[in-house]
């Protein structure tokens, strides 16, 4: 995943991962990737956006608290 900023706009890549190469000097592997989901919204967007998924921690969180655990 990337973030940017620019002239008030946010654009967050997340990238898939579809194989290694080895670099050019033979020394490590690096990761073949490509974008495959695009989100561009504007900077202010990007406060509502954490109050969202803050919400959805909290009820995973609190989903999680709340389930019993299962007999096998």
């Amino acid at each position: 995943m990337s973030i940017s900023l620019r002239s008030g706009v946010a654009k967050i890549d997340f990238y898939q991962v579809f194989g290694m190469i080895d670099s050019e000097e033979g020394q490590e592997q690096k990761e073949m990737r490509k974008v495959y989901q695009r989100l561009v919204i504007p900077v202010a967007g990007l406060f509502e956006l954490n109050g969202i998924l803050e919400k959805v921690l909290k009820a995973i969180k609190d989903s999680n608290t709340t389930q019993k655990p299962s007999a096998n």
